[in-house]
């Protein structure tokens, strides 16, 4: 039941997020630096109550490794693609990740693909290419917003595959990884695209609030 619940909230947090990162940018702070500001309040506040030591994880780099970046271009593409598209096909788009997850696991982890899998993963295709079909237009227009969510849902896809194949590793160490891998990843980008902005401590507080959430 408890995985069940988690997969509940989970999916309903990512479909209304949506709204404070718009009302965020419109005070000025920016979905990469919104990231950086959240994601490292949350690795914060896990690692300083639990942290979960390094054991093991030296023998895992490269997975690791390949885990952070996936998982920092899962959350900074999700952000971004809110941002620069229109909601509802980000959010069409991105949740085709659990049909990259079926292929991935199938290829990687050696997972069954039976006949009801296949079946429905045609099924939810379709039903997505249905939903963004525009009536009257040869082809629809694909924006960066659209991009940034196939790509960032695919990466969501990899962060899933890697969590299983990891399972040696407890959840808190593949958690401060991943969140940590998003603070980098979305560093990096803030510090191309702006400085630092000047904005009231309200704010700040409000961003780090939400990544506590």
């Amino acid at each position: 039941m408890r995985p069940v619940l988690s997969l509940l909230f989970a999916a309903t947090f990512w479909g209304i997020v949506w709204y404070p990162l718009r009302r965020f940018e419109e005070a000025g702070l920016g979905g990469a630096w919104l990231l950086v500001v959240s994601y490292m309040a949350a690795f914060l506040t896990l690692a300083l109550t639990s942290w979960p030591g390094l054991a093991g994880m030296e023998r895992h780099r490269g997975k690791l490794l390949l885990m952070a970046l996936a998982a920092g271009w899962t959350n900074l593409g999700f952000v971004l693609a809110m941002l620069e598209g229109t909601v509802a096909r980000v959010l069409i788009l991105f949740y085709l990740s659990p049909l990259w997850t079926v292929l991935l696991g199938h290829f990687f982890l050696r997972e069954p693909l039976t006949r009801v899998t296949v079946i429905t993963l045609f099924t939810g295709l379709a039903g997505a290419l249905l939903m963004l079909w525009e009536p009257g237009a040869e082809r629809a227009a694909v924006g960066a917003g659209d991009l940034m969510a196939v790509t960032a849902g695919l990466a969501f896809a990899v962060t899933n595959v890697l969590t299983r194949a990891l399972g040696a590793l407890g959840t808190r160490q593949k958690t401060l990884v991943s969140w940590a891998g998003v603070v980098l990843l979305s560093l990096a980008v803030a510090l191309l695209e702006q400085p630092l902005p000047e904005l009231p401590w309200r704010v700040w507080m409000g961003a780090a609030g939400l990544g506590m959430f």
